[in-house]
């Protein structure tokens, strides 16, 4: 990592303006330039500051894996097919629980990071240098721990999925859900339309009733994730941007 005894390169790797989700990868740089809203910053290669170099480059790396296979992750949910055959749901589903545990490897390794950082924090005796520390820290730990909530809520979803697939009623079961719900809940049909329901005449006397229902699709529910986490990752990435900002202090004290 470190070009010299005497000074070293602190890879500042923060995806200030991240595109979340998007099908077709960004170009690469021209060679000899740097990407843009990437910063390379030189310091000191003191102990203090090697440690800060390490620790602040692991927890970057790892919010950025983090960040692509979150990107990766709304593409997934915006393609997968739920709804046709249980062999493209399972391959769905798959591909989606191998994506959380991808995130949460990488957002598992960047908390390691922070906490090092934090350790670090808590011996700086400069209270100058200690804020311009934590500001970083708690400024990408904040992003990571957004990646880390949504790498949950996938999670959840894929749970979800799979207890709807377990998950089946009978046909009264299913009239009593759209009668008092007004939707079909964990069965395979879904959509949109009405239903007459007997109100039981045999014993009451009451009149068949027609109840309209409403119920997405799975791939509809999918895609509503996939706009949930879109929308999510513009967080992180001010938070990531905050974090660029903030090392730029820390670095001017190496």
């Amino acid at each position: 990592m470190f070009a010299s005894p005497v000074a070293t390169n602190l890879l500042l790797a923060l995806a200030l303006g991240i595109a979340p989700a998007t099908t077709t990868p960004p170009p690469s740089p021209a060679p000899g330039s740097l990407p843009p809203l990437k910063l390379i910053v030189r310091i000191r290669a003191t102990s203090r500051c090697a440690k800060i170099a390490t620790h602040s480059n692991g927890a970057i790396n790892a919010a950025l894996r983090a960040d692509q296979t979150l990107t990766d992750t709304v593409t997934a949910l915006r393609t997968v097919d739920l709804d046709s055959n249980g062999l493209t749901r399972t391959q769905g589903l798959h591909r989606l629980e191998d994506l959380g545990s991808a995130i949460a490897r990488a957002v598992g390794r960047g908390d390691h990071e922070i906490s090092a950082l934090r350790a670090l924090a808590a011996k700086e005796s400069d209270p100058v240098k200690k804020k311009q520390l934590l500001d970083f820290i708690n400024s990408l730990g904040g992003a990571i721990y957004r990646q880390k909530k949504i790498g949950r809520d996938l999670d959840g979803f894929v749970a979800g999925m799979y207890a709807r697939s377990m998950y089946h009623v009978s046909d009264d079961e299913e009239k009593m859900n759209i009668y008092v719900l007004h939707r079909r809940t964990f069965t395979p049909m879904q959509g949109s339309g009405t239903l007459t329901i007997d109100t039981a005449p045999d014993r009451l006397g009451g009149d068949p009733v027609t109840m309209p229902y409403v119920n997405p699709t799975d791939n509809q529910d999918a895609h509503l994730a996939a706009q949930d986490f879109f929308q999510r990752q513009v967080h992180v990435s001010n938070d990531e941007a905050t974090a660029a900002h903030a090392i730029l202090a820390v670095a001017s004290g190496c």
